[in-house]
């Protein structure tokens, strides 16, 4: 049966224990009543055959004994009577009451077991909704480096600098130029020689959702080409482990618009939980097929 139709089946069962356990109390104050009315009827007799006797020892004399009274000995059975009545009417009238009684204990512990299961119940949607709101506020809120994780990522690429690096994001995403921002300054910290932010520059045909790391490795010593790409990845992670997705993708060609040894963070769209997924596969180490799919949908293509 649905919670909601036993609990009102309950709620009503219960008002009518109520109602008949109600009853039984106006039962058993007659019934006592009853108890009392004999009850003072025999000490009425008692008195009475006293007072007979009394009066015989102050006469003094010794005679016949009187013929019983018929009417006496009927008030006298009907006094025992009410008594006896009384007593197995209490009896009776307790014994429904205790049955009574325990039913509705039975009906109130269904109910609070429906109400503790509403209850639990009622957390879960709430734990629901509130994931439901944590997972929205999510999504909708803009990516963001934390001074702390700026600092984290500093420290963590600061091991293989001196890189060149360069940010770029779309012409018009102001969430992706204020992550940009925040970012080219751990960037400028850890890989300048001296110091120094690197170029943030809007592009007007930028397809990428995420951030995508390029490193171009031709021409280069494997010690050079080794390094860049430790870089890219050490990049990739960080943000990763900071909630912001990213992914590299490796160049090997002398192109104009990234030359070799250039490390070029492409800040695209915020990915949408579909691309979301897909950042995330690609992290945990989808088949190859998938990932080269992957990287050719959120890299750009350039014109030679």
């Amino acid at each position: 049966m649905d919670p909601s139709a036993l609990a009102i089946a309950l709620s009503s069962r219960l008002t009518d224990l109520e109602y008949w356990w109600s009853n039984l109390d106006s039962w058993l104050n007659r019934w006592t009543a009853l108890v009392v009315i004999g009850v003072a009827m025999e000490v009425i007799f008692v008195l009475w055959e006293y007072r007979t006797e009394l009066h015989d020892f102050r006469r003094g004399t010794i005679r016949s004994p009187e013929k019983p009274r018929l009417p006496k000995l009927l008030f006298e059975l009907f006094g025992a009577a009410l008594v006896a009545g009384g007593v197995a009417g209490e009896f009776v009238v307790h014994t429904r009451a205790g049955k009574i009684e325990t039913e509705m204990r039975d009906v109130a512990r269904q109910q609070v077991s429906i109400a503790n299961g509403e209850a639990a119940k009622a957390n879960e949607r709430t734990e629901e909704l509130r994931s439901a709101n944590l997972e929205l506020e999510r999504e909708l809120s803009p990516r963001h480096l934390s001074v702390q994780g700026q600092q984290h990522l500093t420290g963590t690429l600061k091991p293989f600098a001196p890189i060149a690096a360069s940010l770029q994001y779309l012409q018009g995403d102001d969430e992706a130029r204020r992550l940009g921002a925040e970012l080219a300054n751990p960037l400028g910290v850890a890989w300048g020689t001296p110091p120094a932010i690197p170029k943030l520059s809007a592009l007007d045909n930028l397809s990428t959702f995420g951030i995508l790391i390029g490193f171009n490795m031709f021409g280069l010593s494997k010690p050079e080409a080794a390094r860049l790409q430790g870089a890219a990845e050490a990049l990739a992670l960080a943000l990763n482990n900071d909630g912001v997705r990213a992914i590299t993708n490796q160049m090997n060609a002398d192109l104009p618009n990234n030359p070799p040894g250039l490390l070029v963070v492409w800040i695209g769209l915020k990915p949408n939980p579909i691309e979301d997924e897909r950042f995330l596969k690609i992290l945990q180490g989808e088949p190859e097929p998938l990932r080269s799919a992957s990287i050719r949908k959120w890299f750009p293509e350039k014109k030679r």
